[in-house]
């Protein structure tokens, strides 16, 4: 984490680090993006400092108005996977998550995230 002016701690990100090095490339602020998403001011700081991933349910709208791609924004990499590319077991996993809620998703991938990282 991150000290700032006010004795806050900014949580260190990978995925908000890209959504702000990205505002900052296109020329937009913090304040646009949650104008465009129609959610309160202050969800944007309440990302950053306390380490709530609650921005996921709206990764894929943050992509689009960043001009990026969902995969970008979360691993920090431009792959495009090919369906030929993708495995039974993998489709199976899809089908599933588009039937979840949105906080189950939510709740998936933070699982998923953990796992991936425990890969490594």
């Amino acid at each position: 984490m991150k000290a700032t002016k006010e004795g806050s701690k900014i949580v260190d990100d990978p995925v908000l680090k890209r959504i702000q090095d990205l505002l900052e490339k296109n020329k937009k602020t913090e304040k646009d993006l949650v104008m465009y998403l129609g959610i309160s001011n202050g969800s944007f700081t309440h990302w950053k400092y306390t380490g709530s991933k609650s921005y996921m349910q709206y990764i894929a709208e943050i992509a689009e108005y960043l001009e990026a791609t969902v995969n970008y924004l979360i691993y920090g990499v431009d792959e495009e996977i090919s369906k030929d590319e993708i495995g039974v077991t993998e489709l199976d996993l899809l089908r599933y998550y588009r039937k979840m809620k949105d906080e189950q998703k939510l709740c998936l991938l933070k699982t998923a995230e953990l796992f991936a990282r425990d890969e490594r």
